[in-house]
């Protein structure tokens, strides 16, 4: 019964931080954004070669990014928005005073 309660009360702070605009730990792992994102970049390389993520730090995506939460069913949807960039705007740009 302990367990139980414990875990409701993780699901409650996670929902409570989700609609704070701050993605949760608890509802999906570092792990699961890991492989989400190497998923999305073979599939950039094998239908968009020229595209690129822009941001791999998975830090990014529990701080900044820009995410949707819905019911479908009995599942909860997470949609995050992942930016993503060309290759030659992969490095950062030099600005120069004059």
């Amino acid at each position: 019964m302990m367990m139980e309660v414990t875990e409701i009360d993780h699901v409650y702070n996670a929902v409570l931080s989700m609609t704070a605009g701050r993605m949760s730990h608890f509802l999906l792992p570092h792990q699961q954004i890991e492989s989400s994102l190497q998923w999305c970049q073979e599939c950039l390389e094998q239908h968009h070669s020229s595209l690129f993520l822009l941001h791999t730090d998975l830090q990014y995506y529990y701080r900044h990014a820009v995410f949707h939460v819905f019911k479908h069913n009995n599942h909860l949807v997470i949609n995050i928005d992942v930016p993503l960039t060309v290759r030659g705007l992969l490095h950062d740009m030099i600005v120069y005073r004059i």
